[in-house]
């Protein structure tokens, strides 16, 4: 084959690779991250004109919320042929719903009267993301996540706020750590009480940890106790006892002087068999950038992230989602 003739791989869309530990299922629309700047630049321009309204908290006023919504989706009932090949029949498709319905408290006092609180109240992106991996869990679509690599997963949430992701989907996972600053402990424990000793609740301070790894310069042997494996170390020294490990964060990202404690907080953690998955709303896109260039040139890495397409995100009650995803690991 000629020069002339090879095709121009120059413009192709980089391939994704597989999640190592098997967690996340890639659909066909997400997005190897490159250039930081293509990067931000294709999420805003794809972001719907209209707001969704607010900062993106659910409700600033109640100390008790009721969370109610319905977990639905269309299911096709299997094609059916007719005899003697007179043609196949369209699918028929039935709305299946189950509804669900929690009481959670917030800490108005705190977000009235902290100077910079963000973590009492709910916000909007966890609502969304627990009722988009209730739904695949409930109806067996295929999602976001792997349900068999999830069952054994350990989860480190930051930022957990007042708790309620773990109140909604602590039970498709192999446990759950939450953390947030200290002061924003009481509201998390009221909510997740119940749930028994499959949850913790833990203080993670991440200008504490920032602090502690760039005095030691590293991020590859940082021991935060929040992985099993830090406990009860299997062979092969990987997170959660060789089950693999998720570090997740829901809207942790707002305040640009954060972002650097942010990701030396996420590099700690991820060590080996562990992903990590930023969910954020797309507020200000200054805030993103600097985000992804610090997470992209870590001196932890070379990282690799991933983009969730729109298709495994959903949408917002039928509306366009104004959020990100992306999913990143750390070379071994």
């Amino acid at each position: 084959m000629s020069a002339a003739d090879a095709p121009d791989l120059g413009s192709a869309a980089p391939l994704v690779p597989p999640c190592p530990t098997g967690l996340f299922m890639f659909t066909d629309d997400c997005v190897l991250v490159g250039d930081v700047d293509e990067e931000v630049m294709e999420l805003y321009m794809a972001l719907p004109e209209e707001s969704h309204g607010g900062l993106g908290y659910v409700d600033g006023t109640s100390s008790t919320l009721e969370i109610q919504f319905d977990l639905a989706r269309p299911a096709a009932v299997a094609d059916e042929y007719r005899p003697k090949g007179r043609g196949r029949r369209k699918a028929k498709h039935v709305e299946e719903q189950e509804e669900v319905c929690v009481s959670v408290s917030q800490d108005i006092g705190a977000l009235k009267g902290r100077k910079g609180d963000t973590g009492s109240v709910l916000w909007r992106s966890t609502l969304h993301l627990a009722r988009r991996l209730l739904s695949d869990a409930r109806f067996g679509a295929r999602g976001i996540l792997d349900p068999a690599a999830a069952a054994r997963a350990h989860v480190v949430e930051l930022g957990a706020g007042i708790g309620v992701l773990p109140v909604l989907v602590h039970a498709l996972f192999g446990g759950w750590t939450a953390t947030d600053q200290p002061g924003n402990l009481g509201v998390i424990r009221r909510n997740v009480g119940g749930l028994g000793p499959a949850v913790r609740v833990d203080a993670l301070d991440w200008l504490d940890v920032a602090t502690r790894c760039r005095r030691t310069c590293t991020w590859r042997d940082v021991d935060l106790g929040f992985w099993p494996a830090q406990h009860d170390a299997d062979a092969n020294g990987d997170a959660g006892g060789g089950k693999g490990g998720l570090v997740i964060a829901v809207d942790c990202i707002y305040n640009e002087h954060l972002v650097g404690p942010f990701v030396d907080t996420l590099a700690a953690l991820a060590g080996p068999g562990v992903v990590v998955w930023v969910v954020a709303e797309l507020r200000s896109a200054d805030v993103i950038t600097h985000f992804l260039e610090t997470w992209t040139a870590h001196p932890s890495g070379p990282w690799t992230l991933v983009r969730l397409g729109p298709r495994a995100l959903g949408d917002w009650d039928g509306a366009p989602a104004r959020w990100a995803s992306w999913v990143g690991w750390r070379a071994a």
